[in-house]
């Protein structure tokens, strides 16, 4: 229906928001409030931090286009979103995969993270085991054209 629906502690309602002159109207079914927001914008994407009366947060909003688009100009490196844990490699070296098939999972903040191919190619060398921890940034492995 083109709402955001949003599922917290097992309650799943429409979530929205609009911007004010003093910063965002917040909507989470029938609940409102008021947050201010304070954004950092980076090469990887933005921070932003959100405060309201029932607390704070920090959001870390990714680019998947920008990663693909790096991904592309450094050969099909590919590189952990944020710090986390290797949980799998669904490919070995050698393996011919194709455009958006699944290579890795990572588990970053309790949440699992799909890595997939930018694009065709050949899996030149893997970087990394299931169980390491790996830091934001961290080339997992290196795909060939």
């Amino acid at each position: 229906d083109g709402a955001l629906h949003l599922a917290v502690a097992g309650r799943a309602e429409i979530f929205s928001y609009v911007q004010t002159a003093d910063g965002v109207e917040v909507r989470f079914g029938q609940e409102r409030w008021s947050a201010v927001c304070h954004s950092l914008s980076h090469e990887k994407g933005q921070d932003v931090s959100v405060f309201t009366s029932k607390g704070a947060t920090k959001l870390i909003v990714l680019n998947p286009y920008l990663a693909l688009q790096e991904d592309a100009a450094h050969g099909g490196r590919l590189t952990a979103p944020m710090p986390g844990k290797v949980v799998s490699f669904a490919i070995k070296v050698g393996d011919v995969v194709k455009a958006g098939q699944v290579l890795a999972v990572m588990e970053a903040m309790k949440m699992e993270h799909t890595i997939a191919a930018p694009h065709d190619g050949i899996v030149g060398e893997l970087l990394y085991a299931a169980g390491d921890q790996v830091a934001e940034g961290a080339e997992l492995l290196k795909l060939t054209a």
